[in-house]
């Protein structure tokens, strides 16, 4: 584990962004939308997805919201979005799926999904998501290692609550705001 889930920065400036993204999510993309539909509608072109890591385990720790306490049996994924075509890199993504919350038969179908986002396992029932953070950062060597980006290029890194009777799913995204080297 990576202390990407840790983070506790709140959004501090003006309205609540997630109205606004909600907003403008649900008037470009029909539900259910993610960021693999986004992505293929904006670049006109397949995104593939490339597994980093995938990993069953109980959480060492708890996390600072005590969405996911300590022994929490979770999903930790890794994965890269990159363009079809060129093999850019285009959005990478850690998600931490707590298992035990899961419906049945979301929790049944999980060893024959193959590699995909987990966000898509959750495409069956309805979610709400809470945008937790959301801020600009350097790429550093991480966006230099995955984006092939300059150091000291800009990033969004943001990370999203899914909760169906409760929270269920944290995904932390970084995504690069300029085009790469």
């Amino acid at each position: 584990m990576i202390n990407e889930y840790r983070n506790n920065k709140r959004h501090t400036k003006g309205t609540d962004p997630r109205e606004t993204l909600e907003h403008d999510l649900e008037a470009l993309f029909p539900l259910p939308y993610d960021e693999i539909t986004m992505l293929e509608t904006y670049f006109q072109a397949h995104v593939e997805v490339q597994l980093l890591s995938e990993e069953t385990e109980r959480l060492h720790f708890a996390l600072d919201d005590a969405f996911f306490q300590k022994g929490d049996l979770v999903m930790d994924q890794r994965i890269l979005l990159q363009h079809g075509k060129t093999r850019e890199t285009l959005l990478y993504a850690a998600s931490l799926l707590l298992l035990e919350r899961l419906p049945p038969l979301i929790r049944a179908s999980l060893p024959s999904q193959g590699v995909q986002p987990l966000g898509r396992l959750l495409h069956p029932v309805p979610t709400q998501q809470t945008l937790v953070e959301c801020q600009r950062q350097q790429a550093g060597q991480f966006g230099v290692d995955y984006f092939d980006l300059d150091f000291q290029a800009p990033c969004l890194a943001r990370t999203i609550l899914y909760s169906l009777q409760g929270p269920v799913m944290l995904v932390h995204e970084i995504i690069p705001l300029r085009a790469t080297k």
